[in-house]
């Protein structure tokens, strides 16, 4: 059974809110990617070598990517949901898909967090002076 207008309100805002949520979590991890990457550039130019937190950072990033692809489907997936004929059963796909994409933020961070601490073991004087890493809590 189709959903009522009030429903299908409640439900287009929820999805609405919760794309908005994830998004900003992909957005913040995105600028603490950044800020990694660039601090491994600088200490790398100079003269220290950061294999390690390089390719922590890369893995980082596939995961950031796979994440960003789950979150950009999302609003598909509320369209289609709103459309069907069984909404609940379909809004299923929905959540599966916001979980997949949260669990991938919260994996792009971890990695970018063993990055660091990569970095502060190879070298422990140039990390001394950098700023407090942030940390990112996503909530739905």
């Amino acid at each position: 059974a189709k959903l009522d207008e009030a429903k299908k309100k409640r439900v287009e805002v929820a999805s609405r809110n919760s794309i908005r949520v994830l998004s900003g979590a992909l957005a913040r991890v995105q600028n603490l990617y950044a800020r990694v990457e660039a601090r491994i550039n600088k200490i790398e130019a100079s003269g220290t070598v950061l294999a390690d937190a390089k390719i922590k950072l890369a893995e980082a990033k596939v995961l950031w990517d796979a994440a960003k692809v789950k979150v950009d489907g999302l609003e598909a997936d509320a369209k289609v949901a709103l459309e069907s004929e069984t909404p609940i059963k379909s809004f299923e796909t929905f959540r599966l898909h916001a979980s997949e994409a949260k669990d991938g933020i919260k994996a792009t961070h971890s990695e970018i967090v063993e990055a660091i601490a990569s970095i502060k073991t190879a070298a422990p004087a140039a990390s001394v002076t950098h700023e407090a890493t942030t940390s990112v809590q996503v909530t739905q």
